[in-house]
C-alpha cells in the first residue's frame, strides 16, 4: 500500500490540494503488479491513487471512490508527480485537465507514465528505495444532476377533478422528492413544494435541500442551482443578483436546521418550466459543506464545565470555557487522541465563532482564518487554549449572553485527514530541497530579467530622445557655447611655420566663427573660411597647406606631412590609447571633437618634451 503522508491546500482561485505519498520500494522491485492508496478526501469526496505496472512501464490513475456515481458528475484538473531527489528539473510527472468523472467515467490517468528502470536509481530511491509522490488536484467543480416530472395535474388542471383510485390519489401540491445523493457523508435530496393559489391552481414552486441523514449538528452548504426546461433556465445566483445588484457571492450558503432542511427557494416563473411537459432538469452545483457544530457553555461557572460532542468522523472532543482577567476563554480537548493509530497523525481543520444570542446574523471569529492542528497518539490531550477578543463588558452589553449566562460557540470542521509518518522524516528534505533549488532559479531569473530591462531601457531613451545626442554634438562642435576650442598648440605651429613660413596671425579666433569641425581639415562648407596654423586665412589663395590632420573618432591620429622619429610617434600612440581607456563610458558616446583640445594639448606636450 502507498502509505498517505502530508497534505496541503492552497488558498488560491482553483482552490488545490496537494497530496504527497510513499511509494514503497517493494512495488518496483517485487513482482508486485498494482498498488493502491488508502482512500482520501478531497473536497469532502473520496479518491483512491492507483498505479499499474504494465512490463517495464508504470501506469498511473486517479480513481472515484463514492457511494453514489449514478447522479454526481465531476471535472478537476490533476496532476501526478514522482520527486527526484537531485534537482525538481528531473522530476516525472504529467498533468490532465478538465478531467469529467461520471457513472461511466470513474478513472482518469495516463498509461505508460514512466519506466521501472528510470525510477530504480538513487536519484528517485532514498535509503529504504522508497519514492515520494505528490498529486495534486484543482478546478474541482461536483454537480448533481437529475430529471424531475410534474404530476398531470400540475400540467393541466382540469386533471385535478378527475376521480383517481383511492390507492392512487395524491393531492394537487403534494411534494416532490428527486432521488438522494451522497456528499460530505451526508445524504442529501431536492424537495419542490408546489403551491396552489386562491383558486386552487399552481402559483409558485418551494424548492430547498434536505439532509436526509439524522445527525446533532448543522452543516453550512454553499452550493447553486439551477432548473433548464427547454430554452428556459432558472438560476439562483442571477435571481439574488437581480434582487441585490451589490451581491457578488455566485453561491449560495445555506444552514440546515434541525430537521436537516436549508432556506427555500421561491419559484413564480412555473409556466416556463411547464412548457416541456413539465419535465425539466436540476443541477446543482456543490462547492462546501462544513460542519456546524453548535455548543452552548458557560463561562462564568465557578469551575469550567466540560461538555462532549462528536464531530462527522464520530470523534469524541470536549470543549470548555472560563473567564480569566477578564477574558473570555475556550479550552478545546480532543478525547480520542489515544485511538489514533500508532505511526499516523490526524489533521484537522477548523475555526470557532461566537453567536450573538440576541441577532443570530452577529458572529465573532475566534480565528482570522481556519487553523489546521496535527494529533499524534498520546494517552491524553493537554488541550488548546484559545484566547478569544471578547471581555466580561463585551459579553454582557452586546447581547452575547441567554437567559442563562450561556454563551453560544459554533465550531467549523473544514476537513480530516488521517496520514503516516506523524514525525520528521527525511523525505520531507526532498521538497526542502527543491523549495530551494527552485527560488535560487527564481532569482537568478529575477538578476537577469533586471538586467535586460535595464538595457531595453537605455535603448528606449536613445530613441524616444534622438535631440540628445544632436545637442551633444552641437556642443562638442561648439556651435552652443561661448567658449573657445583648444589652442593651435606651439609646437605645431611653430612645426608649420618652419617648413612653409608664417604668412597669417597665429591668433585663436571666438569658438563662434566656426560652422563644423570639419572646416579645420578644408573638408567644411563652401561659406567657412579656411583655418591656417590656428588663424583665419584670407582665402583660398593661400599658400600655406593645411595640416593634414584627422579629428573626430577617438582611435584617429596625427598625420604629419614629414614622417617623426619613431620614439615620438610611439609616444602619440601610447598617450591617445590611454586616453582613450581612461574616458567615463558617458564620454566615450560623446563626438571625438568634444575631447578634441585637451587631447591635442597633452599630445603637444610629449611633442614638446620630445623636442626637448
Amino acid at each position: 500500500m502507498a502509505h498517505f503522508t502530508r497534505f496541503v491546500l492552497f488558498e488560491d482561485k482553483l482552490s488545490t490540494n496537494l497530496f504527497t505519498f510513499i511509494l514503497p520500494s517493494s512495488f518496483l522491485l517485487g513482482t508486485e503488479e498494482k498498488l493502491t492508496t488508502r482512500e482520501f478526501i478531497c473536497r469532502h469526496v473520496p479518491f483512491v491513487l492507483t498505479f499499474v505496472k504494465n512490463g517495464d512501464q508504470i501506469n498511473a490513475f486517479l480513481l472515484h471512490r463514492s457511494r453514489d456515481t449514478e447522479r454526481l458528475e465531476m471535472t478537476l484538473d490533476l496532476s501526478i508527480t514522482l520527486l527526484c531527489r537531485e534537482h525538481f528539473t528531473r522530476n516525472e510527472s504529467f498533468t490532465e485537465k478538465n478531467c469529467k468523472f461520471t457513472n461511466k467515467v470513474t478513472l482518469h490517468g495516463r498509461k505508460s507514465f514512466t519506466s521501472v528502470n528510470r525510477l530504480c536509481s538513487v536519484e528517485y530511491m532514498d535509503e529504504r528505495g522508497n519514492i515520494q509522490c505528490e498529486l495534486e488536484i484543482k478546478n474541482l467543480s461536483i454537480s448533481y444532476i437529475t430529471e424531475v416530472q410534474l404530476s398531470p395535474q400540475l400540467i393541466n388542471p382540469q386533471y385535478a377533478h378527475v376521480i383517481q383510485p383511492m390507492h392512487n390519489r395524491q393531492p394537487i401540491d403534494a411534494k416532490i422528492e428527486t432521488p438522494s445523493f451522497f456528499y460530505s457523508n451526508y445524504e442529501w435530496n431536492i424537495v419542490i413544494q408546489p403551491k396552489l393559489d386562491s383558486v386552487g391552481q399552481l402559483g409558485h414552486f418551494r424548492m430547498y435541500l434536505q439532509r436526509l441523514t439524522q445527525c446533532d449538528y448543522s452543516i453550512k452548504l454553499s452550493y447553486r442551482v439551477k432548473l433548464i426546461a427547454g430554452t428556459y433556465t432558472w438560476d439562483s445566483y442571477q435571481e439574488r443578483k437581480s434582487a441585490n445588484p451589490n451581491d457578488t457571492n455566485t453561491y449560495e450558503i445555506n444552514y440546515t436546521d434541525v430537521h436537516g432542511l436549508c432556506r427555500p427557494f421561491r419559484i413564480d416563473r412555473v409556466r416556463e418550466l411547464l412548457q416541456t411537459d413539465g419535465k425539466f432538469t436540476v443541477t446543482v452545483e456543490l462547492k462546501d459543506a462544513v460542519t456546524v457544530i453548535p455548543i452552548i457553555v458557560d463561562p462564568f461557572a465557578p469551575n469550567p464545565v466540560p461538555i462532549p460532542f462528536l464531530d462527522k468522523d464520530q470523534q469524541a472532543w470536549t470543549v470548555e470555557a472560563y473567564i480569566e482577567e477578564q477574558c473570555f476563554i475556550i479550552r478545546l480537548y480532543y478525547s480520542d487522541i489515544f485511538k489514533i493509530p500508532v505511526d499516523y497523525i490526524r489533521s484537522i481543520c477548523f475555526n470557532i465563532t461566537v453567536r450573538n444570542f440576541n441577532d443570530s446574523k452577529i458572529t465573532t471569529s475566534v480565528f482570522p482564518k481556519p487553523v489546521t492542528k496535527y494529533y499524534s497518539q498520546k494517552e491524553s490531550d493537554e488541550g488548546l487554549e484559545i484566547s478569544t477578543t471578547l471581555d466580561v463588558d463585551e459579553l454582557n452589553e452586546r447581547g452575547y449572553l441567554n437567559e442563562q449566562q450561556g454563551v453560544t460557540i459554533e465550531i467549523e470542521i473544514f476537513f480530516s485527514h488521517l496520514m503516516y509518518l506523524p514525525e520528521y522524516s527525511p523525505l520531507d528534505d526532498i521538497v526542502r530541497k527543491q523549495k530551494q533549488q527552485i527560488m535560487r532559479e527564481l532569482q537568478t531569473a529575477q538578476s537577469e530579467n533586471f538586467q535586460l530591462e535595464k538595457k531595453i531601457h537605455e535603448l528606449q531613451m536613445t530613441l524616444q530622445n534622438p535631440s540628445m545626442s544632436s545637442r551633444l554634438s552641437d556642443f562638442g562642435n561648439g556651435t552652443q557655447s561661448g567658449l573657445n576650442p583648444g589652442a593651435t598648440p606651439e609646437v605645431v605651429r611653430k612645426y608649420y611655420e618652419k617648413k612653409y613660413g608664417d604668412k597669417s596671425s597665429t591668433s585663436n579666433p571666438p569658438l563662434s566663427t566656426y560652422n563644423s569641425a570639419t572646416s579645420f581639415d578644408g573638408s567644411g562648407q563652401s561659406n567657412s573660411l579656411p583655418m591656417r596654423n590656428g588663424g583665419i586665412g584670407k582665402g583660398p589663395s593661400s599658400s600655406i597647406p593645411q595640416p593634414n590632420v584627422t579629428v573626430g573618432a577617438r582611435s584617429s591620429t596625427f598625420k604629419f606631412p614629414t614622417k617623426l622619429p619613431d620614439s615620438i610617434q610611439n609616444t602619440i600612440n601610447t598617450t591617445s590609447q590611454s586616453l582613450q581607456s581612461k574616458l567615463p563610458a558617458s564620454l566615450q558616446k560623446l563626438p571625438a571633437s568634444f575631447t578634441q583640445g585637451p587631447t591635442i594639448n597633452m599630445l603637444a606636450n610629449k611633442l614638446q618634451n620630445a623636442f626637448s
